[in-house]
């Protein structure tokens, strides 16, 4: 049963939050809110309803009833299951992008689904977790209604109301990360204090939204800072800002200008704790996600000093995802005018510069660099002018698009370049300054609109094109990780890096926010459909200019059949094959395993098949990446070829001292819709875990894997020492209450990502032949090799009666073995010595990079958010 709740009027400010107490079916005020009692719904603009799932034990009347002191509310009805599916799937297919098509819902009801509560669960999930892509989607719908359009009154109400809330928040959640850390945010205004006030409400909500989803958030110090206003009245509302418990609101003594009022504002206002300094403009609105899309920005890359958030009118269209700089001064503002939602402009990349109306600096780069540049004074070019000197300092300038913000043009400084009342007319007299300043560095740019494709990826040498089989999730399965930090060490070279999922080139969007927060192109369906459309396919942003890749990198024998066209699409490119493993060696183990005789023929038909594929691909490519030196060398004696070996690399904890929590646990991880795990962790269940389980009972087996079989269900519930977990976002939380890791294996080939993670948590590991494969060296205090059930049963025996102090050196031993044969600076090492076999440029001085590590702006789509694809599984 649904309720429809009816507010008084449409929301017109940018956003409300309402408290919800689930149990009692009622609204509370912000004085009664309690965050461990009552949900948060945050409704967007335009809004004039929510509909709300009522429990069989509660009477419906009571929400009426219960919410009549609440004076938002006008009216609330029951509504029958018909109508909430209807106004759902239109709000659904209206305000979302997590859904491929109105067929979704069909599905839902013709596989037998209660598709009403599915879908329910969907859109309250957008009040629960708004996101930057919901409230874009009412920003274009809602044009019409502007907050900052009310009167002072009005709009500071507001803020008074909203910074109550993030107070309460930061209180009761205990949420603010650590104290000593903070971002100065500086807000320069002349003027405009709506356009203030609605700015800093945009803030509150970032802030907000993050506090209820993740339970923390950035600590900011918000100062605004008004270039001496001249209007009567004007300075007394604007120093009203200070009542609030982030903002500082201060006024100059005289009219200075925006750049310096930049400068002096900074100068008067950083200390020790301010590691970042954000600049935004007054006349921007931030959409939630802005300022962690910003900061998390230099931990996922390495060497960042600047990044900027992709711009978007008030029309809901691109102002700015990135800027170009040419020979000749002048700069592009790159996708003006497009969808923001384009997967052309939805992934991360080192640019010439980044418009300063959303910016963030490292705070000592800014100091040491003295702000901007004063030859610009009053303003124009000073953004540039930064962004090429952090640049000449050797830092990165990343455009990050998971950051967003609406942003009216012109509200600062106005828009007529031949007005002689506007700032703009300094545009044309300060580039003549730009261009005689950098001459030296602009004469190696590219010139207007020349080689679009290449000026795109600032400090980008080369570029690289990944052709693999699905798109990458390196938090649920191994191979995923290997190559995404294959990925980022490419680029930590010097490579940009597109990517195509050839399995099914299927445009998945959590997916690709994922990998485009990371820097990595994504083409797919409907730009990409097949190999073939690779032959035209171009960049369409602000004309059709030719795609083109200097090496391009297959993954997976089915492959073979696309190498003939890559060499006639791309004749210059050098072509890399990863193996992943050798296929043909994991289908022998198959064989070698299987008790059924015509199973047995079955495999070993297969392997030899394999077998002749992949020496084919070894001779008809230009290098192979394999994953051991194991397999290089056993690969060669198939078929000489160019080759290197890539040390995998993969997650590690946080702080590897404080790593081990205490405890006596075993863990597994894999997922059992990859057969070897499945059949692995079945045979230990079976003949092995009895065994363990009954001498040491206080020791927990922890299993880990996404999609687990109905048979491990089963299997392992007859086990109440077993915990089943499904997918786990955070491999810490397990990994800190155990002290073995085990890889059961009974086939397979290739480095076992799984025993790599136990080892760089300092785990002692108990492993079949199969899994300990492609670890050269490895000290046997921390891994032990057994292939049968009780020899495997004794070693686990063996690691749980440890000694304390011998505990703590095989796990320093564990994580230095890690350290010295898997690290970042091996895979580096190993990159370029492959690059130099094909003759390929990169950076020299490179010696390592920013491995993935999860991150809080990645996103999941499931059941419960999403109908882009649906699961019906609990894990």
């Amino acid at each position: 049963m649904f309720v429809k709740v009816i507010l008084e009027k449409k929301i017109s400010s940018i956003a409300e939050f309402f408290f919800f107490d689930e149990n009692k079916l009622s609204f509370v005020s912000l004085d009664a809110y309690d965050p461990k009692e009552h949900l948060i719904l945050c409704l967007p603009k335009g809004h004039n309803s929510i509909l709300l799932r009522v429990p069989d034990s509660i009477d419906s009347s009571s929400l009426c009833k219960n919410s009549s002191s609440i004076s938002f509310i006008r009216d609330a009805c029951l509504v029958s299951d018909a109508y909430t599916f209807l106004e759902i799937t239109r709000f659904i297919c209206n305000l979302s992008s997590r859904y491929d098509s109105p067929l979704n819902l069909a599905e839902l009801r013709d596989q037998g689904f209660d598709s009403v509560q599915i879908i329910y669960e969907v859109y309250l999930s957008f009040f629960k977790c708004p996101d930057s892509e919901f409230f874009l989607k009412q920003q274009t719908i809602f044009a019409d209604i502007i907050p900052r359009s009310k009167s002072f009154s009005q709009l500071f109400s507001y803020l008074v109301y909203i910074d109550k809330l993030y107070s309460i928040l930061t209180k009761k959640n205990d949420a603010l990360v650590e104290e000593c850390i903070k971002t100065l945010v500086v807000i320069p205004t002349y003027g405009n204090l709506s356009y203030t006030c609605a700015c800093l409400a945009s803030i509150y909500i970032d802030l907000v939204v993050s506090l209820c989803n993740k339970g923390k958030a950035p600590l900011l110090d918000i100062v605004v800072n008004d270039d001496c206003y001249p209007e009567a009245g004007y300075q007394d509302d604007f120093l009203k800002l200070n009542r609030l418990n982030l903002v500082s609101a201060k006024i100059n003594a005289n009219n200075v200008g925006f750049l310096l009022n930049c400068n002096k504002t900074v100068a008067a206002n950083i200390n020790k704790w301010h590691k970042h300094i954000a600049l935004l403009n007054n006349d921007v609105e931030v959409l939630p996600g802005w300022i962690n899309g910003l900061l998390d920005t230099f931990s996922i890359f390495d060497n960042v000093g600047v990044v900027g958030s992709q711009q978007i009118s008030f029309q809901g269209k691109i102002q700015d995802a990135g800027g170009l700089v040419w020979r000749d001064g002048s700069a592009w503002n790159y996708g003006k005018g497009s969808t923001p939602l384009s997967p052309e402009f939805d992934f991360a990349r080192s640019v010439d510069y980044i418009s300063g109306a959303s910016v963030v600096i490292l705070a000592h780069i800014w100091q040491e660099l003295s702000g901007f540049d004063q030859r610009y004074v009053p303003a124009y070019y000073e953004d540039t002018d930064l962004c090429l000197a952090v640049q000449a300092l050797g830092y990165k300038v990343i455009y990050q698009p998971v950051s967003r913000v609406l942003h009216v043009e012109g509200a600062s400084c106005g828009s007529d370049i031949e007005d002689e009342n506007s700032l703009k007319r300094f545009q044309a007299v300060n580039k003549t300054k730009f261009v005689h300043k950098w001459n030296s560095i602009l004469k190696y740019k590219n010139e207007n609109a020349d080689n679009v494709d290449q000026s795109l990826h600032s400090q980008k040498i080369k570029s690289a094109l990944v052709i693999e089989d699905l798109l990458l999730s390196p938090d649920e399965d191994a191979g995923s990780l290997y190559m995404m930090n294959n990925c980022l060490a490419l680029q930590e070279l010097g490579y940009s890096i597109s990517y195509i999922p050839a399995d099914n080139f299927c445009y998945m969007r959590d997916c690709c926010i994922n990998m485009g927060l990371r820097g990595i192109e994504v083409l797919a369906h409907p730009r990409i459909k097949q190999i073939d459309d690779l032959r035209n396919v171009k960049g369409s942003i602000p004309f059709a200019y030719k795609r083109n890749w200097d090496i391009i990198v297959i993954c997976r024998p089915c492959r073979i059949f696309s190498i003939k066209k890559l060499r006639e699409f791309f004749p210059s490119s050098k072509i890399i094959y990863y193996t992943h493993d050798l296929h043909y060696s994991r289908l022998l183990s198959y064989a070698q395993n299987s008790a059924r005789s015509d199973q047995k023929s079955k495999y070993e038909r297969e392997s030899q098949n394999m077998k002749q594929i992949e020496k084919d691909i070894f001779s008809q490519v230009d290098l192979v990446f394999h994953v051991s030196e194991e397999e290089q060398k056993e690969a060669n004696q198939l078929c000489p070829h160019n080759s290197v070996y890539l040390n995998p690399v993969v997650d590690s904890p946080s702080s590897f001292e404080q790593s081990y929590k205490g405890g006596n646990d075993i863990v597994f991880v894999g997922s059992s819709s990859h057969p070897p795990n499945l059949e692995g962790i079945m045979w230990f269940l079976e003949k092995i875990w009895p065994d363990v389980s009954s001498e040491f009972q206080d020791s927990k087996l922890h299993i880990i894997g996404k999609s687990p079989s109905s048979s491990l269900v089963n299997l392992s519930s007859s086990f109440e020492s077993v915990l089943l977990h499904g997918y786990v976002k955070s491999l810490q939380d397990v990994f800190g209450k155990c002290v073995i890791g085990i890889a059961p294996l009974l086939s397979g080939a290739g480095v076992k990502g799984k025993v790599l993670s136990y080892l760089s948590y300092g785990l002692g590991v108990v492993s079949t032949s199969y899994g300990a494969q492609g670890l050269p060296n490895i000290p046997v205090d921390v891994l032990s090799v057994a292939d049968n059930s009780e020899s495997f049963s004794e070693a686990i025996k063996a690691k749980l009666s440890v000694s304390p102090t011998s505990f703590k050196k095989n796990r320093c031993t564990a994580n230095n073995y890690i350290q010295d044969y898997f690290s970042e600076e091996s895979l580096i090492h190993k990159m370029k010595e492959g690059l130099d076999l094909l003759d390929c440029s990169y950076y020299k001085d490179v010696l390592s990079f920013a491995k993935y590590s999860s991150s809080e702006l990645d996103v999941s789509y499931n059941q419960k958010n999403s109908l882009v694809y649906y699961r019906d599984n609990p894990f």
